[in-house]
């Protein structure tokens, strides 16, 4: 949470330097001039000089997992750095320029390996025959659209025909390549999703049919018989490689992190319907989701509708069938800890969870309230920490296990309603956006690697 606030504020100081600076000689200012066109810099090269330079990333001997040092640098680079300060950020102009040492050789191996792999994929014939293809929709990272749909569709073959929801009219035949102007009318008209021939379901007996890859960039035709687009998309995803792994360079390990969202608005009005809704409604009225699966589905006077993915634990305003209006807030969430909810009231019963061997208390500041229960580890591991939510007759009616790091928000022997938060999990945060996020994450989707936690899986079934 200090993380998030620091870069909350990072941002808005960013944002409003860039308005004063546009203000400033009539938006002649040569470091906005700069910025703005796209010469020289970023907006947060310009915060740095004359705003604050903000959170760094720890110095750490593993490329994988980034940390951020939670106290930020508040002097600009204008002002000038105190001792400490200077010390701190002495660390990450030095983790840039070992990084762009090593990782050169990095970014050139992968693309030799991946080259390897793929150098035997042609287009070997026309059309395939096959009746298999995959769905796509546009790109999302959480809520925000990365890729928009038509991007995605553009130059694809459709598998079966495109029909408008609305005249239904046929957009695309199957079978046909997807224009442009195709894919931005399915995208006008509301269509989520669109079956298309993929290179992933192609039969051809030996490298890839035409009618699977689609169409040839560099032409913009259908691809030719021959063309070695194995190599090509080796070389592409291979190529980035390289900025990857200088792209720390510029920030002078400076931890790039987004502020998270927390809420969600609705982008058109209509009315409300949910599936897959695991919920329990809490003493406000409002409801509280148990599970993550859940959907919530807006409907229009039209055919139009639009659907969200609700996280676990989040805080629902609308009830079943409202209508909503465009831009109204749906449901609010943390996005910094996944919640653990109780479906049941009754009272608390506290199992292995002793102070000092698997409970750890800390002392915030008076403002904040006082103290902080955290989970922490049993050394000797007889200990395995979990609540129990009991009735009146002392029964069990549900259990949680408590994985260490958890934050208790209740006390023993406590009464509670259902929808009571009991306690959160903390997410990992500090995904720092720079090169330790790029090339070994690429690296790993191209080898098998035994993950960090893998899931079990059961071999046999039964009770």
């Amino acid at each position: 949470k200090i993380i998030d606030t620091w870069t909350r504020i990072a941002m808005e100081i960013e944002e409003n330097l860039i308005k004063d600076l546009e203000k400033d000689r009539d938006g002649f200012n040569p470091l906005f001039m700069m910025v703005h066109s796209g010469a020289r810099g970023s907006k947060n090269q310009a915060a740095q000089i004359c705003g604050l330079r903000g959170l760094m990333s720890k110095p750490q001997r593993k490329v994988t997992s980034v940390q951020i040092i939670e106290t930020p640098i508040k002097s600009s680079c204008k002002e000038g750095l105190s001792i400490l300060e200077y010390f701190i950020s002495t660390h990450g102009a030095r983790k840039g320029l070992a990084d762009t040492a090593l990782k050169t050789a990095d970014a050139g191996y992968l693309t030799r390996r991946l080259v390897d792999v793929a150098q035997n994929v042609t287009i070997s014939m026309k059309d395939c025959g096959t009746i298999m293809g995959q769905e796509i929709s546009a790109l999302k990272e959480g809520e925000k659209i990365v890729e928009p749909l038509n991007e995605r569709i553009t130059g694809r073959v459709a598998l079966v025909d495109i029909i408008d929801p609305v005249t239904e009219k046929i957009i695309t035949k199957g079978e046909k390549e997807i224009s442009n102007e195709q894919a931005l009318e399915i995208e006008k008209g509301g269509i989520e999703k669109v079956k298309v021939r993929s290179t992933l379901t192609c039969e051809a007996p030996a490298g890839l049919c035409a009618k699977c890859y689609g169409r040839n960039l560099p032409t913009g035709k259908m691809v030719e018989i021959g063309e070695a687009v194995g190599i090509i998309a080796a070389q592409s995803i291979g190529e980035p490689g390289t900025q990857l792994t200088l792209r720390t360079f510029h920030g002078g390990g400076v931890a790039l992190r987004i502020a998270e969202i927390t809420s969600r608005n609705a982008d058109i009005s209509g009315q409300i319907s949910f599936e897959n809704l695991n919920a329990v409604e809490n003493p406000d009225g409002h409801l509280i989701t148990l599970n993550d699966k859940g959907r919530m589905i807006i409907k229009s006077r039209g055919s139009r509708k639009t659907g969200y993915n609700i996280p676990i634990g989040a805080v629902i305003y609308p009830k079943k069938k409202a209508q909503v209006k465009q831009g109204d807030i749906l449901f609010e969430w943390d996005p910094y800890s996944i919640p653990i909810v109780s479906p049941t009231g009754g009272s608390i019963k506290f199992v292995d969870i002793i102070t000092g061997i698997t409970l750890q208390e800390n002392w915030v500041d008076e403002r904040s309230g006082g103290k902080q229960f955290i989970i922490i580890e049993d050394r000797v591991r007889h200990h395995h920490p979990k609540i129990d939510i009991r009735d009146s007759k002392k029964k069990i009616l549900k259990t949680f296990s408590m994985p260490t790091g958890t934050y208790l928000l209740v006390k023993d022997n406590e009464k509670i309603t259902p929808g009571t938060l009991i306690a959160r999990i903390p997410k990992e945060i500090g995904k720092s956006k720079d090169i330790t996020g790029g090339l070994p994450r690429v690296e790993e989707l191209f080898e098998a690697k035994i993950v960090k936690n893998p899931a079990v899986v059961t071999e046999i079934d039964g009770v």
